[in-house]
């Protein structure tokens, strides 16, 4: 857990039934791979819908997603490309992450899949963020878990996290 500012967890069927995962990733396999997730929040009560990325613009910028949602869970599933690559997001990645910060419909997770820098490269004003470090089962399945709280987060980050980095100052001129 890095980040919870409005005390949102654990989260409950009573107050967030229908849940939306959007898997943000580039491929289909990563993607697929949140199926664990979405069978787990299931398990435990919730009706989950699973989407792949929020396409903004081919949707000529009317995308309803949230629409008829309790809570969108934000799954962040990008790793270094083969044989080597860098861990940002890009095209349909970008606009998924554009919804993430900007629609307020419904209430938010964001969960990092992979790396756990992504909170200090695109979500330090987010209100609700989690690394997992792994995409594998038992990390998805460990999760829903804590999502629901029948397990703790652990708050104590292996990886140091900037908190609090102020916005950069705009020079006139």
């Amino acid at each position: 857990m890095v980040k919870d500012t409005n005390n949102l967890l654990p989260i409950t069927v009573e107050k967030h039934k229908r849940i939306l995962i959007v898997g943000v990733t580039p491929n289909k396999q990563y993607f697929e791979s949140l199926e664990t997730l979405r069978s787990e929040m299931q398990n435990k009560g919730h009706e989950v819908t699973l989407r792949h990325n929020v396409q903004y613009e081919a949707d000529g910028w009317e995308d309803k997603y949230s629409e008829g949602y309790d809570l969108i869970i934000w799954a962040l599933n990008r790793f270094p490309q083969r044989p080597f690559g860098g861990m940002d997001f890009y095209g349909d990645e970008c606009f998924s992450i554009w919804g993430a910060l900007c629609d307020r419909k419904a209430e938010t997770i964001i969960v990092s899949l992979a790396s756990p820098y992504h909170y200090n490269a695109y979500f330090l004003q987010a209100d609700v963020f989690i690394n997992t470090f792994s995409y594998v089962k038992e990390s998805q399945k460990a999760l829903a878990k804590a999502l629901v709280g029948e397990i703790p987060f652990n708050t104590k980050s292996p990886v140091k996290l900037v908190f609090n980095m102020p916005l950069p100052e705009f020079i006139d001129g």
